[in-house]
């Protein structure tokens, strides 16, 4: 109840919408199509997105900086809610995607947002937050309600639920993400921290940290994998959440 649209009687119908304003501020809008950000500093606030049929609900260009996007409603995306670097997404609620919710590079914050219903597409496995490199990532007192479909709460067959949060060195090396405050619930693995050395062999992740969450039991295998060189991950104060049981993973 407290993530997307703060007024709903106010959203207004759209088309698709492209901003190449610097400091623009869209809100109350509900947009059939996706919001693509070319621009630095833009707002985006108390909306709803069916993303029927685009790659992204909200596709932020690289090298643009300062995005904020608050209190709203994605669906229906063809790749991820969210696609981008440097911006914040607060009070998201991010849901019946076909594949994940956000895809984020460096420099950003996504917090108390509420993920769920993910992987619709034949073939999919979503993941509630996903990073291939870069640095500077928290995430913050979301919830992401993902339980695998062998799970005894699967939500049903249609939605092919891989993590929460999938960390992975792909594209470049991986620095300081922080998980912390979350509900994480499902996936093959929960959350993963791993090194792919697909193009790039040598990268590592560094300095990042899984703390004070709470952790459900709807996962496959585990609630974390850590694979590859991965150094410097502080893990601790995490609990299961049915019985506040402190965890040792």
């Amino acid at each position: 109840h407290n993530t997307g649209p703060t007024a709903p009687d106010l959203l207004v119908e759209s088309g698709s919408i492209t901003i190449t304003q610097d400091g623009a501020v869209i809100e109350n809008v509900d947009v059939t199509g996706r919001i693509h950000v070319k621009a630095n500093n833009v707002t985006i606030r108390n909306f709803r997105i069916a993303a029927d049929g685009c790659w992204y609900g909200i596709q932020i260009d690289s090298g643009f900086v300062g995005t904020l996007v608050e209190d709203g409603e994605i669906t229906g995306a063809l790749s991820a809610a969210m696609l981008g670097n440097d911006y914040t997404a607060r009070r998201i609620h991010a849901h019946h995607l076909e594949a994940d919710a956000f895809k984020h590079g460096s420099n950003v914050l996504i917090e108390r947002c509420y993920v769920h219903h993910l992987g619709m597409q034949e073939g999919a496995h979503a993941d509630g937050c996903q990073t291939r490199g870069g640095g500077n990532m928290t995430i913050r007192a979301c919830n992401f309600d993902l339980p695998h479909p062998t799970s005894a709460n699967s939500v049903g067959p249609g939605f092919r639920h891989n993590a929460a949060s999938i960390n992975q060195a792909d594209l470049s090396d991986l620095t300081e993400v922080v998980l912390e405050g979350n509900w994480l619930n499902g996936g093959n693995y929960t959350v993963y921290f791993e090194v792919q050395d697909t193009y790039f062999p040598g990268l590592k992740i560094r300095d990042c940290a899984l703390i004070n969450n709470r952790f459900g039991r709807d996962h496959a295998f585990g609630v974390l994998r850590i694979d590859g060189d991965v150094e410097g991950l502080v893990v601790t104060g995490n609990v299961w959440d049915d019985t506040g049981e402190l965890m040792e993973i």
